[in-house]
């Protein structure tokens, strides 16, 4: 992996971002069930800073909790590299996305974070306690964490 042109393999984006969360989390917070909570804290805050930003004004542009769940898999995409979501159905306040990715990827305190990060944008778009529940069913090499989310 480390003699192959990142362009040929897209996931590693996605690996050097999971290694960075996992250091920052490690580095800053230490390790265990104490350490996970204030380091999903923090990414909370962080992933709202984020999608507040002007900077990404035009790409978080919604006004209904049913567009951006719409548009999730373009917001996915413009935030990540190496992993994909598609929205497998979507009605009036509930909808189911699956994310597809490397079965060993995403640690769970990543998937934790992600989950935590489609509710921020749901509120942003509008919704009234938004639920994002999920598993992550695995095949051979790959996995889908299915997202089973509801909203008001």
């Amino acid at each position: 992996m480390l003699e192959a042109d990142p362009k040929d393999s897209e996931w590693i984006p996605e690996v050097i971002h999971t290694t960075a969360m996992l250091a920052v989390r490690d580095a800053r917070f230490g390790h265990g069930p104490a350490a996970d909570t204030a380091f999903l804290s923090w990414m909370t805050q962080l992933n709202r800073d984020l999608f507040g930003s002007s900077r990404h004004a035009a790409a978080l542009a919604f006004t209904t909790p049913e567009q951006c769940v719409g548009r999730l898999s373009d917001i996915w995409s413009t935030f990540r590299r190496g992993s994909s979501v598609v929205v497998e159905s979507s009605e009036s306040g509930a909808a189911t996305c699956v994310l597809t990715h490397p079965r060993a990827l995403f640690a769970p305190v990543c998937i934790e974070s992600h989950r935590r990060a489609v509710a921020i944008l749901l509120v942003k778009a509008g919704a009234v306690q938004p639920n994002v529940g999920l598993r992550t069913e695995e095949d051979g090499d790959m996995a889908r964490t299915i997202l089973s989310i509801t909203w008001t």
